[in-house]
């Protein structure tokens, strides 16, 4: 079913328990605020 021992992994319980320690708002702001600050230093793309 799984191609590698990391697909495996993920796909068990720790990864189960992972996603929901990281859902919720307070997450969602984090994310929001790290990814702002990073897209705010990288150049635009040319089509």
């Amino acid at each position: 079913m799984y191609h590698t021992e990391q697909e495996h992994f993920w796909a068990g319980e720790f990864g189960n328990l992972y996603v929901e320690r990281n859902q919720g708002e307070q997450m969602l702001a984090s994310n929001l605020t790290l990814f702002s600050q990073a897209l705010r230093h990288i150049e635009p793309i040319a089509i």
